[in-house]
């Protein structure tokens, strides 16, 4: 099942220390730009909860946020390590304007948060198809902003995906299908399309949430049985399940933590 965490930059309640594993702490201090060093941690904070949650519904012990180690691969996408082992999931982070999203599985996947601005017809010239660019131009004036950033932040999350970054021509990459102009805080399906050679099969959604566009795109070897566009398929679980209120999971990952702290620091 997709698991998925939107947070504030608000939510981050305790210093770094207390939840950056050493190295990661190490990758903080070396950030010289501000925007860069809290977008970062935002993440950080944002994706250990995320896996915490994910953790115990999976039947674990709860996990100190230290104990989560989040690092990058040669391609720079995240992996998750667990007291120094490698766990078998895909993680995929992004963050925008104070908030960040996260979103985890067994199968590689991507997500992307945008902000609903302006942008110029240059933009759209230089990364959309010629189809997107059709769909943008028939579009009514006041619709023109959300559908370019819904089709570019679907496109960033195919890359994502691909962990390809801006490898791939953007213009190889065809989203369709994406009710962008309608967003609700449902998820909803669309379809994105990659013109490469032994390319596979992408399966999205996207939602919106206040000016944001959500998007999220997953290998669909067996969709859409294994992807239903139904909005069940994403669903953050803190405890409930397991009988267990909001406040009583955050309870015992926060005795968890503290643990790992006192431990940490006798050592």
């Amino acid at each position: 099942m997709i698991q998925w965490l939107l947070e504030s930059c608000h939510e981050i309640n305790e210093p770094p220390e207390l939840f950056l594993s050493e190295a990661e702490q190490v990758r903080y201090d070396s950030f010289r730009i501000e925007k860069r060093r809290s977008d970062w941690l935002l993440g950080r904070w944002a994706a250990k909860r995320l896996l915490q949650s994910v953790l115990l519904q999976q039947g674990h012990a709860p996990v100190a946020r230290p104990a989560l180690e989040i690092l990058n691969d040669a391609s720079h996408a995240p992996f998750v390590k667990l007291y120094g082992e490698t766990l078998p999931c895909h993680l995929s982070i992004s963050h925008c304007h104070g908030w960040a999203l996260c979103t985890t599985d067994d199968d590689p996947l991507g997500v992307d948060l945008e902000w609903i601005e302006p942008r110029d017809c240059t933009f759209v010239e230089d990364y959309f198809t010629v189809t997107e660019r059709a769909h943008i131009n028939a579009a009514p004036r006041a619709q023109r902003d959300c559908l370019v950033t819904g089709i570019w932040s679907a496109k960033e999350a195919v890359l994502k995906t691909l962990h390809a970054g801006l490898s791939i021509d953007t213009r190889a990459i065809e989203i369709s299908g994406a009710p962008f102009t309608e967003l609700t805080e449902d998820w909803m399906p669309f379809r994105a399309t990659v013109q490469l050679n032994d390319a596979a099969p992408l399966a999205g959604w996207c939602r919106g949430y206040g000016n944001f566009v959500l998007t999220l795109v997953t290998i669909a070897n067996d969709a859409p049985a294994r992807f239903p566009t139904s909005p069940e398929n994403f669903t953050i679980t803190l405890g409930a399940e397991h009988g267990q209120g909001h406040g009583g999971l955050h309870r015992r990952i926060a005795d968890a933590t503290q643990h790992h702290t006192r431990r940490h620091q006798r050592n």
